[in-house]
């Protein structure tokens, strides 16, 4: 983002302030001035505001600046108000705890699979992720699943931007293909993804609804391929669907499960995965 496109001191802070990411976990004033277009002295005033406000923190040794603990308490508000997240956490760490496998709450934002909620399962043996991390738009069955449910045309464009990313050598990154697969997800209602995503982990999502029927997230479930054998696909598919419809009923939307397609898709998914 360049200078010319930064006007006002609220654009400039929030320019700043989203430019921290897991890979850049601190920034300094002369490498955030190169990457936004802005004078030295311009970040380094509004740093200093953002720190009186502990939205940043400087760190004394590196004179480099990291997130403050207001960003945290306010992230703490937005999950507590958030509807999606409290109508779905306790669902999550109920399915969680029945299966053993690690739940995640995700939705596209910005081209990327955000994680809104989790509960991580109690193997040594897991799969885990952070709250509040992006993935790739395709990662997995939950990226599969939101982007089936995505116009067309706005897939298209995920497509030639690049978004579709190779995570795995089983990864379908070929945008016909995928639009096949997202026929089929459409169709019976899940996406299931093995070693797609992450060697040696599988994975089903579900689609949550709001009361207007349009798929706001999806309920992702992970666990590594030794603890989600073949012959046990079946029943992780049905209880991540019985989830993921009780948490659209909370949100408004009657549930509706077609139990004789769902059966017969997670037939054929366990007969894949174990034909890889």
């Amino acid at each position: 983002m360049t200078s010319a496109k930064l006007v006002g001191s609220a654009n400039k802070a929030l320019a700043i302030l989203t430019s921290f990411t897991l890979d850049k976990l601190e920034r300094g004033v002369s490498e955030l001035s190169r990457e936004l277009g802005l004078h030295k002295a311009t970040v380094h005033h509004i740093l200093k505001d953002l720190e009186r406000w502990a939205f940043v923190q400087k760190d004394e040794k590196t004179q480099k600046y990291r997130l403050g603990m207001r960003l945290l308490e306010l992230g703490d508000l937005v999950r507590r108000n958030s509807d999606l997240i409290q109508n779905s956490q306790p669902f999550l760490d109920g399915l969680s705890r029945k299966t053993g496998g690690t739940v995640t709450l995700r939705i596209l934002e910005k081209d990327s699979l955000l994680v809104l909620a989790k509960a991580e399962s109690v193997h040594n043996l897991k799969i885990t992720y952070d709250v509040g991390s992006r993935l790739p738009c395709n990662f997995g069955a939950s990226g599969k699943l939101l982007l089936a449910f995505l116009p067309v045309g706005e897939f298209r464009r995920l497509a030639r931007m690049g978004k579709i990313r190779r995570l795995t050598p089983r990864t379908v990154v070929n945008p016909r293909e995928l639009e096949q697969e997202f026929e089929r997800i459409r169709r019976r209602g899940y996406a299931f993804s093995s070693e797609q995503a992450i060697s040696g982990a599988r994975g089903v999502a579900a689609p949550i609804r709001d009361r207007l029927g349009n798929v706001v997230a999806a309920l992702g479930f992970s666990m590594p391929v030794s603890l989600l054998p073949q012959n046990k696909v079946p029943e992780i598919t049905r209880e991540v669907l019985e989830t993921a419809a009780a948490i659209s009923a909370r949100l408004g939307y009657p549930p509706q499960l077609n139990e004789e397609r769902m059966d017969k898709g997670a037939r054929d998914d366990g007969r894949r995965a174990a034909a890889r």
